[in-house]
């Protein structure tokens, strides 16, 4: 009986999408960033008002969110002008086609990207049951700490990455990859030594024993963040086609990695398979962009990065004897090894924003 107000929600939901995104790339940063807001507010306000107030349970909920984004569609509409770029007579075949073929790629790849974050949810209930397969998602609630950075980052980084010039876009690319996963890896790095302690805060005592599961799956969400960030790439060139292979190839890798795995080692089984197969994604990418843009992806600190939160991540999970001082100490070396990348980031940016001294002729 809520179909129609589906296809509604959905609708809404896509020309506010279209529209923000229209005003991001006409450079309106300041319009973009006060709708965020806006639509934010509305959106508490109408789910108090139609669930609160009127108590119109999961209608109003619907309601709610289609009447805060058909605000933001025409705030977003009237205030940039919108209007001044719809033209019928402008429509232009070719055009059309081109990114109709840039486009459909998308779609499968969005399904296998889909695939590869939900299958171990339905194998561990098929294999394991219900229970653990709470346990399994509640402990990838974590790991969206490192989602939630990266989309903050990757929001701001592929405007700049398309606007930048092609023949600056090695080095600029292997500035920000270099920068990206450092900032990622040590925030993974202390995301685990703190993981039960996070784990303790943050869920109830029936679930508390999620946290076993967290290490693996942060270890799986950095490989899954290094390889949108390489997606990127695909996104300059227009290359969706090899979007679509590679994170196909990661979740069939996937499936048959949870099928062998969650028998043997039970959910951390799934967590593993999820890990190996964002592995494979990236490698195949880090091999194929470099058709396209020849960045440098520092592979020393890289698999520095990558030993050390595997050895955090089992020295964790099998609770070694003297776990603590173990993780402390390589969580310390991954901070070390990575602080200058870090710094050296955040110095260039603090020397963009400050002004340049005026000279004054006499």
């Amino acid at each position: 009986e809520n179909t129609m107000m589906i296809y509604v929600f959905v609708l809404m939901s896509s020309m506010r999408s279209l529209c923000s995104q229209f005003v991001r790339a006409k450079g309106y940063v300041k319009l973009y960033a006060i709708d965020g807001l806006l639509s934010t507010a509305t959106t508490i306000f109408f789910n108090v008002l139609y669930l609160v107030v009127l108590k119109w349970g999961i209608n109003g909920y619907m309601l709610a969110m289609i009447s805060a984004d058909t605000l933001s569609t025409l705030f977003l509409f009237y205030v940039a002008g919108l209007r001044r770029y719809l033209h019928i007579r402008g429509l232009n075949l070719s055009t059309s086609r081109e990114m109709l073929r840039y486009s459909i790629p998308m779609i499968p790849n969005s399904i296998f990207w889909w695939v590869n974050n939900m299958a171990s949810r339905y194998m561990i209930a098929y294999f394991m049951g219900e229970e653990y397969n709470g346990l399994f998602a509640v402990a990838y609630k974590i790991p969206t700490i490192i989602v939630l950075m990266s989309n903050i980052f990757m929001d701001a980084w592929q405007m700049s990455a398309v606007s930048d010039s092609p023949d600056k876009r090695a080095s600029f690319f292997t500035r920000v990859f270099l920068f990206y996963q450092s900032l990622i890896c040590t925030a993974a790095s202390g995301l685990i030594l703190f993981s039960k302690v996070i784990t303790m805060i943050l869920v109830s005592d029936s679930f508390y024993e999620s946290w076993k599961y967290i290490p693996l799956l942060l270890l799986s969400t950095i490989f899954s963040c290094m390889s949108t960030f390489l997606g990127s790439v695909y996104m300059v060139e227009k290359k969706s086609m090899l979007n679509f292979i590679t994170t196909g190839i990661g979740a069939v890798i996937n499936v048959v990695l949870n099928f062998l795995f969650i028998p043997i080692f039970g959910v951390n089984g799934a967590a593993f398979a999820t890990f190996l197969s964002y592995f494979v994604v990236f490698v195949l990418r880090v091999i194929d962009t470099r058709r396209f843009i020849p960045m440098h992806f520092h592979p020393m600190r890289l698999t520095f990065n990558t030993l050390v939160l595997l050895a955090q991540a089992f020295i964790m999970i099998f609770e070694v004897k003297g776990w603590i001082f173990f993780e402390l100490i390589l969580t310390v070396l991954m901070v070390v090894a990575n602080m200058s990348a870090l710094l050296a980031t955040v110095a260039q940016l603090l020397l963009k924003r400050r002004p340049h001294p005026q000279h004054h002729e006499e």
